[in-house]
């Protein structure tokens, strides 16, 4: 018999909820990784966002 391989399932950074499906990972300069909903990703506000 096969065994479907699962999707794995990560902790948001900021909320604290798993996370299975699409999401942000970032890998920061000292090693850390980072997993966060889309919805919970800061929006940062620029020149053109006025």
């Amino acid at each position: 018999m096969k065994q479907l391989k699962s999707e794995p399932v990560y902790i948001c950074s900021i909320c604290g909820k798993d996370i299975a499906g699409d999401h942000v990972y970032i890998k920061t300069r000292r090693g850390t990784e980072l997993h966060i909903h889309y919805g919970c990703m800061p929006v940062r506000k620029g020149k053109d966002d006025e």
